[in-house]
Parts: structure tokens; C-alpha cells; sequence
């Protein structure tokens, strides 16, 4: 072997072993607790249900009012009913959700280096915020499918303007939601990009 061949190879070993060590010590300090982990996978499923019952409760109300005008109030009822059991439901996911989102914030105090736990705190408090809203969202939503059921049962007269204010605020919520559920998301997007 020549005397430039082994220079090369010598080069090659001193830039590959440089590069290891670089990412061995960078890799060090960082660190993530499988804790905060599983509870960001539970809290993930559980917020994609809750997630899906916002879109499909919004689908619903417009069959619901569908059923009304085409003069189908048994239709109509039976949505009614499907939705307040649903809302109930979805009331313990997010009784649930904010038992993982507890686990998360205990936690993120142990994600290493300081700008990942800084972005993993940012998005649980997105998620909890939305956990909140949800909330808020499902009470109003209880009030109005407690109000259709009134107006399609015929024990009420119910105006559209008091229909149209409650759906104006449960859109209003929904667009609040959706979009702290996507900072929740950008926040865990960017707290992987640093692992």
C-alpha cells in the first residue's frame, strides 16, 4: 500500500471516528421519559376520537335540521339522541384525555435539552386549552340538540335566530378547537425533529 493510500484511509478513519464521537456527545442530554412517550400515544387516540366527534357532530346537526324541514321528525329524533349519548361519551374522553395530558406535563420537566422540553410545554398547553374548549363544546353542544329535541317533538316553539346563535358558537368553538389541535401537533412535530 503507498504511503498516499494510507494517508487517505488514515483521513478517512480520523473524519469517520470525528463524526461519531460529534454524534455521540450530541446526543447526549437528550433525552424524552418513556412516560411522557406512552401518554403522548394514549393521548394522541383519545384526541382523535374527540377530534372526530367535533366533525361528525357537525355533520349530524345539519341531518338534524335536513329531517326537520323535510318534515321527519322521527329521523331527526333519533339523531338527536344518538348525538346527546355521543356527547356524553365524548365528555369521558376528555375526562380522559386531561389524565394524559397530566402525565405529559409532569413529565415534559424531564425532556432533555431545555428547548425540547420548552416545545413539549408549549404543546400540552395547546392540548389542554383545547381540552377546555371541548368541554365548553359539548355543554353547548347538550344545549342545542336539548333544544332540537324540544322544537322536533313539538313541545317548544324555537326560533331560528336561537338554533342560528348556537350553531354560530359551536362553529366558533370548533375553529378554536381544530386549531389548537394543530398546534398541539406542530409542537410534537418540532419536539421530534430534536430527537
Amino acid at each position: 500500500m503507498t504511503t498516499r493510500s494510507k494517508n487517505i484511509i488514515f483521513i478517512v478513519l480520523v473524519v469517520a471516528a470525528s463524526f461519531g464521537i460529534g454524534r455521540i456527545l450530541l446526543s447526549q442530554g437528550k433525552s424524552i421519559p418513556a412516560e411522557f412517550s406512552q401518554s403522548r400515544a394514549n393521548g394522541g387516540e383519545v384526541a382523535a376520537k374527540i377530534m372526530s366527534f367535533l366533525e361528525n357532530s357537525l355533520i349530524r346537526l345539519e341531518l338534524v335540521a335536513k329531517h326537520d324541514s323535510d318534515y321527519r321528525p322521527q329521523e331527526a329524533l333519533t339523531i338527536i339522541s344518538e348525538q346527546l349519548a355521543a356527547a356524553k361519551e365524548n365528555d369521558n374522553s376528555a375526562l380522559i384525555l386531561a389524565t394524559q395530558l397530566e402525565t405529559l406535563a409532569r413529565t415534559a420537566e424531564d425532556i432533555r435539552p431545555s428547548q425540547a422540553r420548552q416545545i413539549a410545554v408549549e404543546a400540552v398547553g395547546n392540548e389542554v386549552a383545547l381540552v377546555s374548549r371541548m368541554i365548553v363544546y359539548n355543554a353547548q353542544l347538550k344545549d342545542l340538540f336539548e333544544l332540537l329535541k324540544d322544537k322536533v317533538s313539538g313541545r317548544r316553539k324555537v326560533g331560528a335566530e336561537e338554533v342560528n346563535r348556537l350553531i354560530a358558537a359551536l362553529n366558533y368553538l370548533a375553529g378554536g378547537i381544530n386549531e389548537l389541535n394543530e398546534k398541539f401537533n406542530s409542537g410534537m412535530r418540532q419536539l421530534d425533529q430534536e430527537f
